[in-house]
């Protein structure tokens, strides 16, 4: 008698086969139409609430997109207006500071010999005018030219350069008639400049700062 004999194969009944394959069949063709158990009222109002909320945000995206869109960039440095030399009266004004310059040195050789000024000289008063007079003139003269904005000349940039540079140096020699008047009145012993400082400052302090310079004198 063997002990371990060959394993006799065992063959399933073809019945079982059959019912194993119909049962096959119905678990995949049912697959698809398995009825799926219908959700909770509340559940339903939930999913209904998500679903128009998530549509909102996407209709608020795309009108974001919209609104982001890249603006046009204003223009930070504004285009200066192209000037003609025609416009500006430098040319005019070099004609006006030539007669002026011409005009305070025919009143000053008009005053005479001045060595010998004082304060109660009567040319004292007339200095002292064509000294207000003129200096009011040239800051006059010097902010009109410093309002023109040459650099937006469009043509004849040199002939404007030739104009300021003709009129600078005739404002250069009423500057210094000015100051020869200055020096004049320095000399009689009254200060021009001063003008401002006497007019505004109390009788009292002027009679004792001229005691005390008299004093020094002597």
């Amino acid at each position: 008698m063997r002990l371990f004999g060959r394993k006799k194969k065992v063959e399933e009944p073809e019945e079982t086969l059959e019912t194993e394959m119909k049962d096959l069949d119905k678990l995949t063709v049912g697959a698809d139409s398995v009825d799926i158990p219908e959700l909770p009222s509340e559940l339903t109002q939930l999913k209904e609430v998500a679903e128009a909320e998530a549509e909102k945000i996407t209709e608020g995206l795309g009108e974001s997109e919209t609104l982001l869109e890249p603006a046009e960039v204003p223009k930070t440095v504004e285009e200066k207006p192209e000037v003609q030399l025609e416009e500006l009266p430098l040319k005019e004004m070099n004609e006006k500071i030539d007669e002026e310059l011409k005009q305070i040195k025919e009143r000053m050789k008009d005053l005479g010999s001045l060595n010998k000024l004082t304060l109660e000289s009567p040319e004292m008063i007339s200095l002292m005018e064509l000294y207000t007079e003129y200096k009011d003139k040239l800051n006059q003269f010097v902010e009109e030219l410093n309002r023109m904005d040459l650099t937006a000349l469009a043509s004849k940039r040199t002939f404007a350069a030739i104009y300021k540079f003709r009129a600078c140096k005739g404002l250069s020699e009423i500057k210094r008639q000015i100051k020869k008047i200055e020096a004049l009145c320095k000399k009689a012993g009254f200060i021009p400049t001063k003008v401002h400082d006497i007019l505004e400052s109390r009788a009292e302090d002027l009679v004792n700062e001229f005691l005390g310079e008299k004093s020094k004198e002597e």
